[in-house]
């Protein structure tokens, strides 16, 4: 931790910037907070849904694996990963992620609801891929 004061500064300007729906912003400001201290899963992950709204899934699965590698406890890291690889057609990837997830927090709604979408557009892929 190079600076703590300023990481968390730069984070709350992240939040405000994601809420404001300004990502570009949201990013920038992670991006200071990380260089002041890259030990907080929470700023690797909100990074990854700042650049999941920017459509930068590859990022932001990277991120999301930061996080959870920084803290393999933080939940929101396997939804966030599980979220970009969806995004990105990798399903049976992202299901994996969300399952992991839910090994961690088995109470999660929001695991569920991504493990079940994962399947379901798996499925749906594979099915569509079938009958060409």
């Amino acid at each position: 931790v190079k600076d703590a004061e300023a990481a968390a500064v730069s984070k709350r300007a992240g939040d405000e910037a994601f809420i404001k729906g300004n990502h570009a912003a949201a990013v920038t400001a992670y991006d200071a907070s990380l260089l002041a201290d890259d030990t907080n899963a929470k700023v690797w992950a909100n990074r990854a849904a700042a650049k999941h709204k920017l459509t930068q899934y590859r990022a932001a699965v990277d991120d999301a694996k930061t996080a959870r590698e920084v803290d393999s406890t933080y939940v929101k890291a396997w939804y966030r990963e599980g979220c970009a690889l969806t995004e990105m057609g990798d399903y049976e990837s992202a299901a994996l992620a969300f399952f992991e997830g839910m090994q961690i927090d088995g109470d999660s709604k929001d695991l569920k609801a991504g493990f079940d979408a994962a399947i379901a557009r798996g499925r749906a892929a594979h099915s569509d891929g079938a009958k060409k």
